[in-house]
This record gives C-alpha cells, structure tokens and sequence, in this order.
C-alpha cells in the first residue's frame, strides 16, 4: 500500500516538473546571413565578415550561420541561387562586387530582403543607391572607392616604374560602364604621365587567352588592372602574363598579392568584409537597411611586393618604397 502511494506521488512529481516545459518553446534558430561572392577570389571578404561579427557576439554556428555561395564569375547563376537564398529565410544578403549587387537589387524587388554590398566601386554612378547618407532599396554597404583612387593607382604604378609607357587594360566590355570610367578617370592622368593606355576588351577566359597569348614586351611594358570583377576572376591569366613577358602587373586590391601583381593601391577584401559586419549587426538588431549611410572604407593602403619583384628581375623605385604602407618581402 505505502508502496503504491509513493509510485503515485513520485508520477504526479514528475508530471508537475513536466508541466511547465509543455508550455515552453525551442529557442528559434540563429538568423542566416547570405554571402554571395563572385568568385573564389573575394573569399576573404567572407572570412572578415565571420570575424567581425564573431567580434561583436554573433559567432557562425551559435548567434548566427551563413550561408556562403560562390558564382564562380558566372552571373547567369543568380536567379536560382536568390531563390535558394528566400527557401533558406535568410535575415540579410551580403554581395560582393557591383554587378551581383545590380543583379540581387533586381531579383529582391518582391520580397526586398535587406541587401549589404560589398567591392562596388561607385554605388552612386552604379545605380544602387539613392543617396549615400540615405540609400532606400533595402540596400547599404561598403563602397570600394575604386574609381575615385584610379589616377593614384595610375601615378603610383609610374612612379614605381618610370620606364613605363605603353600600359595594358584588360575590361569586360559587358559592363558599359567601364570604358566611361577609363575615359573619366585614366585617359587624362595617362596623358600627363606620357603613357599610352592598351585597352583590351576581354568578356571570357577564351578572350583573356587569345589576348594574352600575342602579347609580348614589345606591345606593352605593364599591366594595370581594372576594378572589374571579371578580371580578378582571370587573375591567373593575368599573372601568367605577367611572368612569360617579366612585366609589371598592378593588382586591384591588396589581398591578391600572395598571389599575384608588383604592387596595390586599395582597401583590402578581408578589412572590406570585417568592416560591413558592423552593418550587417545593426540589421540583424532591426535597423533599416536603406536608413544605414553607405561607408567609405576605414583603410586605403600601398603595399609593394618585392618578393614578386626580384622573381621577375624588376626593380621598384626607391620613391616608391619609401610611400609603401608595407613591403612583402
């Protein structure tokens, strides 16, 4: 009998504990953040971005996951990967480059998901914004000021190399865009410099290679990339350009040169990243995408490889060393 009373009393125990937690539901899960990148190269905008929210208490896989999707230079890959990104219920999109920006603007007009670009050289000029203190379209970010440090790449790339004089642009003649940039921001700097632009329209690997192949120290004595998301998708052609002929390349940002280029005038991809967390956070706390001014970035650094220098047999001014933010040696 006693036995009995006890079995009672200890099931109407655990049902009393038991009770409260019926009414109690499973946390919901971290938000998911969309990185969408144009290709492998602009990875480190990625991995700033992971850090720079784990450093404000949204660590990947605890208060926040990602969602990470490589174009592999393919835009035409978009429309399917913005409707994975809205069957996954993603919080906030992060873009890399202007026209994966222009494209996801396009697609997310339905169901206006905040967007935060990244590597966008002109978001004004680009379309993206109505403004920079005040954006609207459910869109901010970082703007690259690309365009606007053109003629300073140009005049620090001459005075690294004072012998140059014919200098190839290699550019997607899909984006319209680009050949006005060269005429607004390099046609006149090059003229005073005494050098001659080699502008070369390239819309595929294909291109690039054909190019590439009949070039030779004869036609051109540097090579100064654009900031155009397809040539950084072709940074190994450019590169192996740069080898066979022993020239001089200028890369686009400074993260490309453990791979490639002389020398960059630039943000970085992975500072570019870490600095966009800090609008991403703000959203994901409830802030408006289109309230949030567009920034400029924190940092424009000159980095000089002598490393990829000496392999080439090339020698950078003593000038120039002496202005460089740093020396990879």
């Amino acid at each position: 009998m006693r036995g009995r009373w006890l079995s009672t009393a200890a099931a109407a125990l655990v049902l009393c504990l038991l009770l409260p937690l019926a009414g109690v539901a499973a946390p919901p899960p971290p938000p998911r953040v969309g990185v969408v990148l144009f290709s492998a190269t602009f990875r480190p905008a990625y991995l700033g971005l992971r850090d720079g929210l784990a450093g404000r208490g949204l660590v990947d896989g605890r208060q926040v996951t990602f969602d990470v999707e490589d174009l592999q230079a393919d835009p035409g890959r978009l429309p399917a990967l913005m409707q994975r990104l809205r069957q996954r219920r993603v919080a906030v999109i992060v873009t890399t480059t202007t026209p994966v920006a222009r494209r996801l603007q396009a697609l997310n007009r339905e169901q206006a998901l905040p967007l935060v670009f990244t590597m966008v050289a002109s978001p004004l000029q680009s379309g993206l914004v109505d403004s920079l203190r005040r954006p609207g379209r459910h869109t901010t970010g970082i703007s690259h000021i690309a365009f606007e440090t053109l003629p300073r790449r140009l005049i620090l790339f001459k005075t690294a190399f004072p012998g140059l004089r014919r200098v190839a642009l290699f550019y997607d003649p899909e984006e319209p865009f680009l050949q006005g940039v060269i005429e607004r921001y390099l046609d006149r700097v090059a003229a005073e410099l005494d050098i001659e632009l080699v502008k070369l329209p390239v819309h595929d690997r294909a291109a690039m290679q054909r190019e590439s192949e009949r070039l030779t120290r004869a036609d051109i004595d540097g090579i100064f990339m654009l900031p155009d998301p397809r040539s950084v998708a072709m940074l190994d052609q450019l590169q192996a350009l740069a080898s066979r002929e022993r020239l001089p390349l200028m890369v686009v940002d400074n993260s490309l040169l453990p791979r490639a280029g002389v020398m960059a005038y630039s943000p970085a991809f992975y500072e570019v990243g870490r600095q966009a967390a800090g609008l991403v956070a703000a959203i994901l706390g409830g802030a408006d995408a289109g309230s949030l001014p567009v920034q400029n970035p924190l940092h424009v650094r000159l980095v000089v490889s002598m490393k990829e220098a000496r392999r080439l047999g090339l020698r950078p001014s003593d000038e120039i060393l002496a202005q460089a933010d740093e020396i990879i040696r």
